[in-house]
């Protein structure tokens, strides 16, 4: 099962780099993503925020501020 999702998401990635090309910021790659995972069927959200606790602090973050 997870080698068959692995394959679906590698297999979107590809469609949006071969449709797009290279040298757009990496946010109009993300949107395409988004849209591509969406009609391969995969449950996809934009940005979405995570908790995180560190060494007792516990921060909310989207997926822009993880580093």
């Amino acid at each position: 099962m997870i080698k068959q999702i692995t394959e679906k998401i590698i297999g979107c990635f590809y469609k949006v780099y071969n449709k797009m090309g290279y040298g757009f910021l990496e946010s109009v790659y993300e949107k395409c993503l988004l849209i591509e995972l969406w009609k391969a069927g995969l449950k996809s959200e934009y940005q979405k925020q995570i908790i995180v606790n560190f060494e007792g602090t516990v921060k909310m973050l989207t997926s822009l501020q993880v580093k």
